[in-house]
């Protein structure tokens, strides 16, 4: 039987590629290429670690230089991961080429698709709008039913003032329900000592009204806030998708020297947009036979392509996503 060579090693810092299950019986082999695998699984960082490592890099750029998010940057991020390798094949040949070159930034290529799709799943979790927890939603209808129930034979019997009821609210909204609990509630309290014995209610009916008014105001608070919040988390995601594309843009610049061939370049690197215009190889200049200027690579990048309508993201639009929230009705 062949002995199934071992899983070349992984030099980069992304997940890693599953070695190929070991013949039936080499239990040896088996045991140490999970060992292997798990070793270096442990060892790789978790997207948010990335996030958090990166993330003074994202808050350093200023407005002007992030770009407009008009790709799909999951295609983007995929499309990056699977050039990485190639270009890194390239390494030693571009440093070579260039006297100066940001090889921070090539290096960092892995780093940044993973930002990326994290900054990505950001904006998706943003985006969904919070809603109440349906037993909660429950839990507060009814007793907010079973309290005004219990005011109406008060105020029936003459126990209750019936003016004390008149903030009550008729809205179907979180914070409408929320009020209404916590005014039933005070109400029925500050009467305790005339309706006690008088009335089905208990004190812990009343300390749980309190409770049920407090976690529906923090659930409406949190609804208020997913505008600022989609706008924060694609903020993030246009400034992660900017690190991307300017160094992605310069490993190809330098990539397309060293492989002389726009058609060699694009099955290395692939464009992260379809339909752009195609550069000349910089040798099919004759300026170009001289050495590259560090100016090339280090200068700003520009913007990127024109928008391709086929490829571009969604992007949740902000306005109107919760409304206002007194108004909206109860959905579980």
């Amino acid at each position: 039987m062949e002995q199934e060579k071992p899983p070349a090693a992984n030099t980069g810092t992304g997940n890693p590629t599953l070695p190929k299950p070991p013949s039936a019986g080499s239990s040896l082999v088996q045991s140490n290429a999970i060992a292997e695998l798990m070793a270096r699984l442990r060892k790789e960082p978790l997207s948010s670690e990335i996030f958090e490592r990166r993330l003074p890099e994202l808050q350093a750029l200023k407005p002007s230089e992030v770009v407009e998010v008009n790709v799909n940057v999951r295609r983007a991020a995929q499309i990056v991961l699977g050039a990485r390798p190639k270009l890194v094949a390239l390494r030693e040949q571009i440093a070579a080429t260039y006297r100066i070159f940001d090889f921070d930034q090539f290096d960092s290529l892995e780093e940044y698709a993973f930002l990326l799709h994290y900054t990505h799943a950001l904006v998706l979790g943003a985006s969904r709008l919070p809603r109440c927890p349906p037993e909660l939603l429950k839990d507060a209808l009814a007793l907010q039913e079973t309290l005004h129930t219990d005011c109406a034979s008060l105020i029936t019997r003459k126990l209750l003032d019936r003016s004390r009821l008149r903030n009550l609210r008729r809205g179907r909204g979180y914070t409408d329900l929320a009020s209404n609990l916590s005014i039933l509630g005070m109400v029925l309290y500050d009467s305790w000592s005339d309706i006690a014995g008088r009335s089905a209610t208990s004190i812990e009916d009343l300390k749980r009204a309190q409770e049920l008014s407090a976690k529906l105001i923090q659930v409406a608070s949190v609804r208020e806030k997913q505008p600022e919040n989609v706008a924060r988390a694609n903020d993030l995601r246009a400034r992660a998708l900017t690190l991307l594309t300017r160094a992605y843009r310069r490993a190809r610049f330098a990539a397309q020297y060293v492989l002389d061939s726009d058609d060699a370049l694009d099955t290395v690197a692939p464009p992260l947009t379809s339909g752009r215009k195609r550069h000349k190889s910089p040798r099919t200049n004759a300026a170009a036979t001289l050495e590259p200027k560090p100016a090339d690579i280090t200068a700003p990048a520009t913007a990127a392509g024109a928008t391709d309508p086929t490829t571009s993201t969604f992007a949740p639009s902000t306005a109107g996503a919760i409304g206002a929230t007194d108004k909206e009705p109860f959905m579980t």
